[in-house]
């Protein structure tokens, strides 16, 4: 069994992770962060003859591409159903989604969503997160050579980031509610270290976690006899 930093449970009910937790996707903060600091790197190459939703949008694009070099080399799928950019793990049970955050992105006492609002597509894959069964219909990718080739997957994380002055803040979430085209409520956040922008700064080796949510005992407790039943 992977060993996770458990921090704890939110007012609302999310469970807090530490970046170990990332290991139980086949995950690595090095792998994000190569992905980031390339597409940053890429956007900031940019003119300033470029309209201005150009920088959001290739850093959005540019990291999602750059992810799925590292991850595909690895044995990942990917497919794109109603434009949802999915990096899909080899066994099929779940999918990784990259997305622009808004300023709570990171922050373990807020609660994070994407930048701008979400469509159809992201709400059926947070239905599908409570609804493992559910046919997802559209979703359900058609098998191309180099793409996924599996079913819909029953889970779909969100990897969120926010551009800050000096650094990225970052997470790897399971969303659980969808409304009025926003991501409500998660199940799960893995809060990563800050990401330095620059291009050889070191990423810091720990999340500091600064707190002021009063977690019960028993809570904690039931988390860590879960443990092992987390996906």
């Amino acid at each position: 069994m992977t060993s996770r930093i458990d921090l704890g449970v939110t007012a609302v009910g999310t469970q807090l992770f530490g970046p170990e937790r990332l290991a139980d996707l086949d995950l690595s903060v090095h792998t994000i962060d190569v992905a980031l600091r390339k597409a940053n790197a890429a956007t900031n190459a940019g003119s300033a003859l470029d309209p201005p939703i150009m920088e959001g949008l290739n850093r959005w694009g540019l990291t999602t591409r750059y992810l799925r070099e590292e991850l595909v080399a690895a044995g990942w799928s990917f497919d794109n159903p109603r434009n949802l950019a999915r990096t899909i793990h080899p066994s099929g049970d779940f999918a990784v989604v990259v997305t622009t955050g808004d300023e709570s992105t990171g922050l373990p006492d807020r609660t994070p969503g994407p930048k701008h609002p979400k469509g159809f597509a992201t709400e059926l894959a947070v239905l599908g997160n409570n609804q493992l069964a559910l046919e997802l219909g559209p979703l359900v990718p058609t098998v191309r050579q180099g793409r996924a080739i599996h079913a819909s997957p029953p889970r779909t994380w969100f990897l969120l980031f926010y551009a800050d002055v000096d650094c990225f803040r970052t997470e790897v979430s399971l969303p659980e509610c969808f409304a009025d085209g926003r991501i409500t409520k998660w199940a799960q956040r893995i809060l990563l270290p800050p990401i330095p922008r620059a291009p050889h700064a070191a990423v810091p080796e720990t999340v500091r976690v600064q707190w002021t949510t009063v977690v019960q005992a028993d809570t904690i407790a039931e988390l860590a006899g879960r443990s092992s039943t987390l996906p």
